[in-house]
């Protein structure tokens, strides 16, 4: 799951014509989605429909009747939904490690692994920070010219009052420039946009070339914003008191 934006129950069925957004005569198999596990915003009604799944490499195609846990990514989006595997599993092993029904209790193990996948993630992400800062937002502006290209960033600036410097040459109760993408095209849409007074946990990225000059630092991913609260989170992976 780690390593796959769609995991999902699927009974495989006969073969049918190739997907329209695939090349003719690359290898699909179909599959009816019988459960969602985990699947991207933009596609939590899944369940019940058919998608096209590309075998992993070096995997059986398999057979019209079997059911599986499958794991995979995006191939094609269009017409229909394409897949290429990642792994998979019979739904019997994967039931054991991800409940099917809540636990008598307590959490849903399935809520509970996905929670665990998420941390795992900002921990990850983290790791690549060159500063973390807990700030408040106490200043936008735009930072260079309006953009003239489709997919420009439109480089905005914020300034932003830390209260505490986690990692980084940062001070506490110091101002920083931090350059972030105002853009709404699709490649940045995702990117941090903040706004006046906000308050957040922010994992910020060093600048290079062209940009330095704008601000020592910048957010462009969409885990660079944190609450607060998940400073602790990246505390107890470094084994530090909470």
């Amino acid at each position: 799951m780690a390593e796959a934006a769609f995991s999902f129950v699927g009974t495989v069925e006969p073969a049918a014509d190739t997907a329209q957004d695939i090349p003719d005569g690359d290898r699909l198999a179909v599959v009816h989605v019988d459960r969602v596990l985990q699947v991207p915003d933009a596609f939590t009604q899944l369940a019940g429909a058919t998608v096209y799944l590309r075998p992993a490499e070096g995997a059986d195609m398999p057979t019209p009747g079997e059911t599986f846990t499958f794991f995979a990514n995006g191939l094609a989006f269009g017409a229909d939904v394409s897949l290429v595997e990642v792994a998979r599993l019979p739904v019997d092993e994967a039931a054991a490690q991800m409940a099917m029904g809540p636990a008598v209790g307590g959490e849903d193990p399935l809520d509970t692994l996905q929670r665990q996948l998420a941390a795992t993630r900002v921990r990850d992400h983290a790791s690549t920070a060159d500063a973390i800062i807990l700030a408040r937002v106490v200043g936008l502006e735009r930072a260079a010219g309006s953009p003239v290209r489709e997919h420009d960033p439109d480089w905005w600036r914020a300034t932003m009052h830390v209260t505490h410097a986690e990692r980084g040459d940062v001070a506490d109760d110091a101002e920083v420039k931090i350059l972030y993408a105002n853009s709404l095209d699709v490649h940045w849409r995702e990117a941090p946009k903040p706004k006046a007074s906000q308050n957040g946990l922010w994992l910020l990225h060093a600048t290079e070339a062209e940009l330095q000059p704008l601000a020592p630092f910048k957010i462009i991913h969409a885990e660079d914003l944190q609450p607060p609260q998940n400073l602790e989170l990246l505390r107890q992976d470094r084994g530090q008191p909470q």
